[in-house]
């Protein structure tokens, strides 16, 4: 019995050594502890193991900056030939009201002077008479 008891006790010591003291963390997972120094390694083994996860999606699934470079590239390949002729229908646009509004233009400026004519002629008209005689 006598064993039984050293053994008991010897392994309760040895648990007592293993068990982390009050306060601490037991292991990464398990918590914050008390001291500025245990609260950083907690958090930057969070963050490893996350930098970790990261790169097994990136081996397993490649890196999404990448596929969107590959994305973007490939929707300007595709909208270069519509854009190009939007440029050309603007170009065609940008004509068409440069001529409209020289046209407009030129019919205010017309109609202008025919009524400025069209006033004078009425204020001299009753002063000059023209007759065929």
């Amino acid at each position: 019995m006598a064993t039984r008891r050293t053994s008991a006790a010897a392994a309760r010591a040895a648990d007592d050594a293993a068990a982390p003291a009050a306060g601490s963390v037991a292991t990464p997972d398990a918590g914050i502890g008390t001291g500025k120094a245990d609260f950083t390694e907690f958090v930057w083994g969070k963050l490893n193991d996350i930098d970790g996860h990261l790169k097994d999606l990136a081996e397993k699934y490649g890196r999404l900056d990448e596929k969107l470079t590959g994305v973007s590239a490939s929707v300007d390949a595709k909208t270069a030939p519509i854009q190009k002729s939007m440029e050309k229908l603007e170009a065609k646009v940008s004509k068409l009201e440069t001529t409209i509004r020289w046209a407009t233009a030129i019919v205010v400026v017309t109609a202008a002077l025919a009524s400025g004519g069209l006033t004078i002629y009425k204020m001299i008209e009753s002063h000059v008479s023209v007759s065929w005689h």
